[in-house]
């Protein structure tokens, strides 16, 4: 594969987590939360921010995943 298409299959993994993960803070009633990372098996540090509940998530591990909604 290049470049292009590793960067959309790694950009789809992380939306689809993403969702995954705000839908089930939402569900709990929780503001922050964690999870394990499906890359490389780190804990990932989920937060809801602001009144719009926007979601930040980060991966313990350097150059892993990170996301701000």
């Amino acid at each position: 594969m290049n470049d292009r298409s590793n960067f959309t299959i790694s950009l789809r993994e992380t939306l689809d987590l993403a969702v995954k993960v705000k839908a089930a803070l939402k569900a709990k009633g929780k503001r922050r939360g964690w999870t394990r990372c499906p890359r490389c098996g780190g804990k990932i540090a989920a937060a809801l921010a602001g009144p719009r509940d926007h979601l930040h998530m980060s991966c313990e591990t350097p150059n892993c995943i990170r996301m701000m909604e």
